[in-house]
């Protein structure tokens, strides 16, 4: 399995264009080239100045490009220049993309773009995890200003698989974690949990923790495994040390023997959404012929498979993959590829504020809550969240943070087009 991490606060640049000359092949795939199906790579001749000895990043950096390469078709061209050349070579017109880059050795003024952060040599311990600091000290690509698609698929291809770098396990409870110096965070990219927007790392879930993390004094690694479901695996394997993804408490998740609920917080309930131009659906029984799509291991399809077993209407439970968000369910439902869904409620609001044509068809009264989880091996840690968490909900601070992405209708919007790239 790829595995990934990183964080920072470095911005993301988007241009537009697609290159002058383009192959058909590599077209077809949506990676746009200025040579015929070949990506060329500028790389300096030397180590990057300042950054811990052994420890290949120039290596690392290859065998991602390598991935890249093999997944889109392309052939790679490398080009060895001395590293004041790099970003020179590519305003030239002689490269696609230059590695090993720092933002703070660049002029701001130079026409380029840069990918998110690749690697952050925060700690020699900690080398293999990325973005740990928030300087302009970590290591990114950059490419020319007209290679805007280009940069999109490598952004894509970062946030999704990251190959040289190989979650560790750990589990020890909180004194560890302070003596490495930072939390990781499980969660999942979307505009709830974890996402970035020009750049500045966003997402309720993400500022919340991060506020945890600073009255502990420790840094925040953001980890996004591939999966809703990997979440539970990778806390139990000890890559990540909380998860924090808006997870819904249930009374089938206390069961856990190794995973535990942290003190709760938010206040939703469970939505059957439809399309804003489906007014069929006036009650339960309405649902009868219908087909609602759901992840299989979310609450959703617990209570959508609860509802058929009592109420005994007819209608089909059908499971999507693992790895989609429910906004992309959600943006099916809207374009008539999927009939139905059930979302929370905060989560429907943030698209319908986004602009989304979807309405709230049938509302579960019950009302649930969401709960950051920790191992049960980790009594310090949880002791520590819970003061967090009992001394924060509730307050000025809280309900703004909450309310910035979940019932403000401008807030979301403006972040759309960003959270749509990710």
């Amino acid at each position: 399995m790829r595995g990934f991490f990183w964080m920072s606060l470095v911005a993301v640049l988007v241009g537009a264009g697609c290159g002058e000359k383009t192959n058909k092949t590599a077209d077809a795939m949506g990676v746009p080239t200025r040579e015929d199906g070949v990506l060329r790579v500028v790389h300096s001749s030397k180590p990057i100045a300042g950054l811990p000895r052994g420890l290949d990043y120039d290596k690392r950096e290859m065998e991602l490009l390598r991935n890249f390469s093999e997944d889109h078709g392309l052939k790679l061209k490398w080009i060895k220049v001395s590293p004041d050349r790099l970003v020179d070579e590519l305003v030239a017109g002689r490269g696609d993309v230059a590695i090993g880059c720092q933002l703070k050795t660049i002029d701001a003024a130079m026409p380029l773009l840069f990918t998110r952060t690749v690697f952050n040599p925060l700690k020699p311990d900690s080398a293999a995890i990325d973005g740990l600091a928030d300087d302009a000290s970590g290591i990114v690509w950059a490419l020319p200003e007209t290679s805007g698609d280009l940069l999109n698929k490598l952004n894509t291809f970062l946030v999704k698989e990251h190959p040289s770098v190989a979650p560790k396990s750990r589990t020890g409870d909180l004194a560890k974690i302070k003596e490495r110096g930072y939390i990781r965070v499980l969660t999942r990219n979307n505009p709830a949990c974890y996402f970035i927007h020009r750049g500045v790392l966003m997402g309720f879930e993400y500022e919340l923790i991060k506020q945890y993390a600073d009255q502990q004094g420790l840094d925040v690694v953001m980890v996004v495994p591939p999966r809703w479901a990997d979440l539970k695996q990778w806390m139990v394997e000890g890559k990540g040390d909380v998860v924090a993804a808006c997870i819904t408490i249930s009374a089938a998740r206390e069961k856990s023997k190794k995973l535990q609920f942290c003190h709760p917080y938010g206040s939703f309930q469970e939505i059957v959404v439809t399309r804003q131009s489906d007014t069929r659906l006036k009650s339960i029984a309405d649902l009868s012929g219908r087909t609602v799509h759901v992840r299989k291991l979310s609450n959703y399809w617990a209570t959508m498979e609860n509802l058929k077993k009592e109420s005994g209407i007819d209608f089909t439970l059908k499971a999507v993959p693992g790895t989609m968000e429910t906004r992309e369910i959600l943006h099916r439902v809207e374009s008539g590829e999927f009939d139905l869904t059930v979302a929370d409620s905060g989560f429907l609001d943030i698209e319908i504020n986004a602009g989304r044509k979807l309405r709230s068809a049938l509302m579960f009264r019950t009302s649930h809550r969401y709960g950051w989880v920790v191992r049960k091996s980790n009594p310090e840690l949880k002791a520590s969240i819970d003061r967090f968490l009992e001394k924060k909900v509730g307050t000025s601070n809280y309900s703004y943070l909450y309310g910035k992405y979940f019932n403000q209708g401008a807030s979301p919007k403006k972040f759309k087009d960003e959270v749509r790239s990710m």
